[in-house]
């Protein structure tokens, strides 16, 4: 609750606002206080320890409810503008750096209101589930709030699907957006998780029609393909799904450009492609951002004059997209120019993994790709392909918590591969395609160690079963985040061990137990303490333990 009550602050007093995500490394979360220039900084008491404090105003919204009262509570006299600045969210660099995307207030207004895909309104109930440093955030927050929506605040960081299906069910929660890998996941869990939403929109990777299909079998439903960049506010275009389409396309397209926004497919003389031809997706309109924040050199490039507009300083935003238009003049995605990657809806440069592991003197060379587990669930993750110097061994662990200091979790590649030389092209570039593909044997792992008792020993079982490993490639001291496990595997997994344990441990627990050994600790632990509640209310309640659920305390 306070993070809304920080933004609406920040707004009404005309500032923008930098999200940074408490899990980010401290490394990180410096560069991004720095570059913004930020002054003050808002959080709540159990992140204060958390923060980088370099001359900061801290303020923490949580223990200021006395502090709050003595102040104003008239409205602000500020004329905010609709080119103002509303927030500055940071997305991976292909440079090195992250780089900070500056909105503008026309940009969201024009995300939420009157915009084609979606009509909201004070009838209805938006789930805001992502994290604020997520541009999908600008959707669920702003969407609501705009509009006079109920706005549901998700407690947990990653939906699941019992706990989403019951909060849509307690809230009547009706509009909701989740991440393609998401709703892939939450639909082969539990199908009728969803029941009673009206409006899902899904995006940030290519969707899988069979998920659709499944969706709408099982729910009355309306299902939107929403696409578009940060560099333009969230979505661009937007696809209403139908189920007959669904059946026969080969796949799903990303539809025509929302209210003010314009899309152009441009050849490599930046002419209009004809339709059906690949071309490069340049987008614009109201939803087009300020650049980059004290990047001028990368905005003048990513951030075109638009050849195409008569409006003077009209602008499109080179999205490195390739797509096409098909006949009816609907847009068709077809893959990447460059190296950016999406893996579980998150925003990749393959740049920036690969420029913080050449800061290492003994790496020569390095090339990091997407690869799938070919297990047909699109389990994609990363590989790093790293040259040394000879005189050094590769330790992948140690390697591992470097890297840790620096990027998120996510960016960190699952295995490291070490080659004598990278396989070029005829014309001298890195040939990724040449690379040879990761086996179960480069997944890293510490020094086998067996199970040791019978917990431990299920506890196996279950991650073999959640990371598609062969029991024989899990010891105890193995890392569950580095046998390719993450954040909606790591859901899973605590899913299995409730059904299988009857202990109920979050992700957040999952990230500090991430041995078989630890978790083994952390179940041991549970079971203790329910242990000692047992002998505490058997001889209060005169009841036995196993009809808890029949007694009103």
């Amino acid at each position: 609750l306070e993070m809304i009550i920080g933004l609406l602050g920040i707004i009404k007093a005309g500032g923008a606002y930098v999200p940074i995500d408490p899990e980010y490394p401290p490394q990180r979360m410096h560069y991004m206080l720095n570059d913004s220039g930020i002054t003050i900084l808002l959080t709540q008491l159990s992140l204060f320890q958390k923060a980088v404090k370099e001359n900061l105003n801290e303020i923490c919204l949580d223990s200021w409810s006395e502090n709050l009262l003595a102040y104003c509570t008239a409205t602000p006299e500020v004329m905010v503008q609709p080119r103002n600045l509303a927030y500055v969210i940071y997305t991976s660099g292909s440079t090195g750096a992250p780089k900070g995307v500056g909105v503008c207030h026309r940009a969201v207004s024009r995300l939420v209101i009157n915009n084609f895909f979606l009509n909201l309104h004070r009838d209805r109930c938006v789930l805001q589930a992502a994290s604020v440093s997520f541009d999908a955030a600008t959707f669920e927050v702003w969407g609501a709030l705009l509009n006079g929506c109920k706005s549901v605040l998700y407690p947990s960081r990653i939906p699941v699907a019992k706990e989403l299906k019951t909060i849509i069910g307690e809230t009547r929660v009706d509009t909701l957006w989740l991440s393609a890998a998401l709703f892939n996941y939450i639909v082969d869990e539990d199908p009728l998780s969803l029941e009673g939403v009206s409006d899902l929109l899904v995006g940030g990777e290519a969707l899988s029609k069979d998920h659709i299909k499944k969706a709408y079998e099982n729910n009355s439903i309306s299902i939107v393909n929403g696409y578009g960049p940060t560099e333009n506010t969230t979505f661009s275009t937007y696809h209403a799904i139908s189920q007959e389409e669904n059946s026969f396309l080969p796949r799903i397209p990303i539809g025509t450009p929302i209210s003010n926004s314009t899309a152009y497919i441009v050849g490599v003389d930046f002419s209009l492609s004809p339709i059906g031809i690949v071309g490069e997706l340049c987008v614009g309109g109201d939803g087009i951002s300020r650049g980059y924040l004290g990047r001028p050199d990368l905005t003048a490039e990513k951030f075109v004059p638009n050849p195409f507009s008569k409006k003077p300083g009209d602008r499109l935003y080179a999205t490195g997209d390739l797509a096409r238009y098909l006949p009816g003049g609907i847009l068709d995605f077809i893959g990447r120019v460059d190296d950016q990657v999406k893996i579980r809806g998150l925003r990749i440069e393959l740049g920036e993994i690969e420029s913080t592991l050449m800061e290492r003197s003994w790496v020569k060379d390095i090339a990091v790709i997407v690869c799938d587990r070919g297990d047909g669930k699109k389990n994609s993750f990363l590989a790093a392909y790293l040259v040394c110097d000879n005189s050094i061994s590769l330790d992948q662990g140690s390697l591992r918590e470097s890297l840790k200091e620096t990027l998120p979790d996510y960016m960190i590649p699952s295995v490291f591969i070490e080659l004598d030389k990278l396989p070029l092209t005829s014309n001298g570039k890195v040939d990724r395609r040449s690379l040879p593909e990761p086996n179960e044997t480069d997944v890293f792992v510490q020094k086998y160690v067996a199970p040791r008792n019978e917990v431990e020993s299920d506890l196996v079982r279950i991650w073999s079963e959640v990371l598609q490993l062969p029991e024989s490639n899990i010891g105890v001291y193995d890392n569950f985040f580095e046998l390719g496990g993450h954040s909606l595997t790591a859901t899973k997994l605590a899913m299995k061990i409730q059904e299988w344990f009857g202990i109920t441990l979050s992700v957040s627990d999952l990230f500090l137990s991430n041995t078989v050994s630890k978790m083994f600790h952390a179940i041991d632990s549970e079971v203790n303490k329910q242990k000692v509640l047992n002998n505490i209310l058997d001889p209060v309640l005169d009841v036995d333990s196993d009809n808890y659920e029949e007694v009103k305390i």
